[in-house]
C-alpha cells in the first residue's frame, strides 16, 4: 500500500516506511486521492486524472 501526500504544491506517493517513490506535479496541487487504481490530483484550476503504472 502506498501513502499519497502533497507537499509544496506536488503529489508525494510513498511507500508506508516514508520512502519517496515517486513525486508528480509542477507546483500547482491542492489535494490529491486515490480513486481505483488511479490518482485523482486536483489542482487551482481543475481536476485531473493520472494512471500509475507498476509502483
Amino acid at each position: 500500500m502506498n501513502i499519497i501526500k502533497t507537499v509544496n504544491g506536488k503529489v508525494e506517493i510513498r511507500k508506508e516506511n516514508g520512502t519517496l517513490v515517486r513525486t508528480i506535479g509542477n507546483g500547482d496541487a491542492t489535494n490529491a486521492y486515490w480513486a481505483g487504481n488511479d490518482i485523482a490530483i486536483q489542482t487551482k484550476e481543475k481536476l485531473n486524472s493520472v494512471k500509475i503504472m507498476e509502483l
